[in-house]
């Protein structure tokens, strides 16, 4: 019911589905700023891709919870850079939105919810225990998605407008009133739709964003 307040009565698993482990003292397990939308294709930057973040243990500063910039979504897409900390893509620090950074400790279980647009971080994980945590992502039937499709449908002689948002995952039907018996039920039926996106590699034309070590001070 939550999720159907927040993106409407038909709802798409997004592709991009996360289990995390953020090992202790782990350089790649920090994450710099940045917005979901920074992966995701440009046509999609005003659509709603809702991620819902679920720690599997108490988090805090000490072990690596969410920082994120509240309001920060309201500014639209910021520039972010290929190659940053861990090469992940990242948000330069003259350019993180204003706001007040807050971290967001949370307990087990609890689920913090972010547009994609959410400007956010996650930094080490300075204590002797590995941190878990799920990332899944929802949206409306009408935002671009690939259901229906195939890897060798994405080619880079077609229109990127006319793509989905992350074309290199499977996205999936979760709940459709109309047509239910599109709704992904099964396990084994929603590992064969991603492997066969992992094996296809599905073409994605990528957003131009400028290496971080190349920009302009």
């Amino acid at each position: 019911a939550t999720i159907e307040s927040l993106v409407g009565p038909e709802i798409i698993g997004s592709s991009v589905y996360r289990v995390r482990p953020k090992l202790p003292n782990w350089d790649r397990g920090e994450v710099p700023w940045h917005q979901d939308s920074g992966y995701f294709l440009a046509h999609c930057d005003d659509m709603l891709v809702l991620t819902c973040w679920i720690p599997l243990i108490d988090v805090d500063e000490d072990n690596g919870c969410l920082f994120v910039i509240p309001g920060s979504h309201r500014d639209g897409i910021t520039r972010h850079y290929t190659g940053g900390h861990g090469g992940y893509l990242e948000i330069a620090e003259e350019d993180i939105p204003a706001g007040e950074r807050i971290a967001i400790p949370m307990h087990q279980g609890d689920v913090l919810f972010l547009a994609n647009l959410t400007a956010h971080a996650s930094f080490a994980n300075r204590t002797p225990d590995v941190r878990w945590s799920l990332d899944l992502r929802y949206q409306d039937g009408a935002v671009p998605n690939n259901i229906g499709e195939e890897p060798a449908d994405y080619t880079p002689e077609r229109d990127p407008v006319t793509m989905a948002c992350h074309p290199p995952e499977a996205d999936f039907v979760i709940r459709d009133p109309e047509r239910p018996e599109r709704e992904v039920r099964d396990a084994s039926v929603f590992h064969d739709m991603r492997e066969r996106f992992f094996a296809g590699r599905a073409y994605h034309p990528g957003r131009g964003w400028t290496p971080l070590h190349e920009r302009r001070r």
